[in-house]
């Protein structure tokens, strides 16, 4: 969890992939979803695991959909990209937070 402080006011980031599917929505005020391309999140798993395709997909399919998620979500990042670019989107949306939903 990461806090950050915003005119007087502090933001609490929790990193929660199963908070939707463990059904604790109540405990945030805003949910962002971070999605990717389906392909892309086939072969992030099979790199990060060392796991086959087959057992990526196994993983894949016992989970909530990423479209199902979204329909939770206040805010979507889409994750497709690069490292950097994750980054920069995580960055706007949380000066959007400060500066909007802080008031």
């Amino acid at each position: 969890m990461n806090n950050i402080k915003s005119n007087n006011k502090d933001i609490a980031i929790v990193d929660a992939a199963l908070l939707i599917e463990g059904n604790f929505l109540d405990l945030v005020d805003k949910l962002v979803v971070i999605t990717c391309n389906e392909n892309i999140q086939l072969e992030r798993i099979i790199n990060r695991d060392n796991i086959t395709k087959s057992e990526a997909m196994s993983r894949i399919n016992s989970q909530m959909s990423q479209s199902e998620k979204i329909k939770f979500g206040d805010y979507i990042i889409d994750n497709s990209g690069d490292r950097e670019k994750l980054i920069y989107d995580a960055s706007k949306l949380i000066t959007h937070i400060k500066e909007k939903w802080c008031e």
